[in-house]
């Protein structure tokens, strides 16, 4: 089933007279339970392209849908309710509050989404081997133990699509390849559609799916044995 999808998508910013384009012409469709990874040159267009597909950024031209309706047919309500329920970000910077400890990170997280569960919370914390570490605040760990607590966050309401920038790239080989491991699983065990960027070609191999881009356009698209 299409989860997300593109027509004709363009992306450029004005700079006096000056055009500068960053995507082009992009058509793509993102099916449930897949692992995608976009990979591309610095400059490619691969986070702006993360960021217009999950509607941080409105596109210059060409439609997005998401779960079969655009993202400018959606009410400030219903993209809300998305945004609380549907869909997650993992980020390279981890982005957790200081003045939290690992568990309030995640509940504030059901909290917003009204639908708080503290088994749940207990559950992904456990998923990610995080558990133990529950009281601690984020200064208290590490690079790839911040990370493993946002992805506990990013899955505590079983969104449909987490998107992913950059979710190795502030950490050391191991703890990336951690991370990765982890994400494969979630893409193997619990249905959910994964987008992720990053510059790291070797991290293609836990993905079901690559995109390369070069120049903002789309250079190659194929499907991936994990």
């Amino acid at each position: 089933m299409v989860v997300l999808e593109t027509n004709k998508l363009n992306k450029f910013y004005q700079n006096n007279e000056i055009k500068i384009s960053v995507l082009k012409n992009i058509s793509l469709q993102f099916t449930s339970h897949e692992f995608c990874g976009i990979v591309g040159p610095s400059g490619s267009g691969k986070t702006t392209l993360l960021y217009v597909l999950s509607g941080l950024e409105k596109p210059s031209s060409g439609d997005i849908s998401i779960f079969n309706k655009k993202w400018n047919e959606y009410s400030l309500l219903d993209i809300q309710n998305i945004r609380k329920k549907d869909i997650s970000f993992i980020f390279q910077f981890y982005n957790l509050l200081p003045n939290l400890t690992v568990f309030e990170n995640i509940e504030i997280v059901m909290m917003i989404s009204e639908n708080y569960n503290l088994d749940k919370i207990t559950e992904v914390l456990e998923w990610v081997g995080m558990s133990k570490f529950k009281d601690l605040y984020p200064n208290q760990l590490s690079g790839g133990m911040q990370q493993r607590v946002a992805i506990a966050r990013a899955l505590v309401n079983h969104p449909k699509i987490i998107f992913a920038d950059e979710p190795t790239g502030n950490l050391d080989y191991q703890n990336g390849l951690d991370i990765m491991n982890l994400l494969q699983k979630i893409y193997l065990e619990q249905n959910i559609t994964i987008i992720m960027v990053t510059h790291n070609i070797d991290n293609l191999k836990f993905c079901s799916r690559k995109i390369s881009l070069l120049d903002g356009m789309v250079k190659n698209d194929e499907k991936n044995s994990v």
